[in-house]
């Protein structure tokens, strides 16, 4: 069995709102996932944030799934993106030290090899998130 800590999370069709995502969306649990002002759990001064998806399990229709392993694909954009995955608005692949601990050394390597910059850019915190995040105990509280 995987490490509980890097099991996928599936949010069901429907999960984060009506017809969002539109069918089944199997992420990382720490890629985030952007709610909108209508989310019941964001407050009327909040129109968009990014939560991990981890922070979501528990909630109706979002659960980790319990493989024995699993392959994320990340793709990365110029800058830090918000893109649409199966109708449901989520990030392209943000390079931090944090996010490239979850990243084999292999991978690591290549990617600074071909981008160079980005070690000085990550120390230097110039890689800015496209949207606010949201972490505990912020939405502690949606576990059921």
């Amino acid at each position: 069995r995987l490490d509980h800590a890097l099991r996928p999370v599936r949010i069901r069709a429907g999960a984060l709102g009506a017809g969002v995502p539109e069918r089944d969306l199997l992420v990382s649990p720490n890629h985030r996932v952007l709610l909108l002002g209508d989310h019941p759990t964001l407050e009327a001064a909040e129109a968009e944030v990014f939560v991990s998806a981890h922070h979501l399990v528990g909630t109706r229709g979002i659960a980790s799934v319990d493989v024995t392993e699993v392959t994320y694909l990340h793709f990365m954009c110029d800058r830090h993106e918000v893109v649409l995955s199966n109708g449901a608005w989520t990030e392209s692949f943000r390079p931090s030290p944090t996010a490239l601990q979850g990243v084999s050394e292999r991978s690591r390597e290549e990617l600074l090899t071909i981008f160079p910059e980005l070690a000085g850019e990550m120390r230097a915190g110039r890689i800015a998130p496209a949207r606010q995040t949201f972490n505990l105990p912020k939405f502690g509280n949606l576990r059921a």
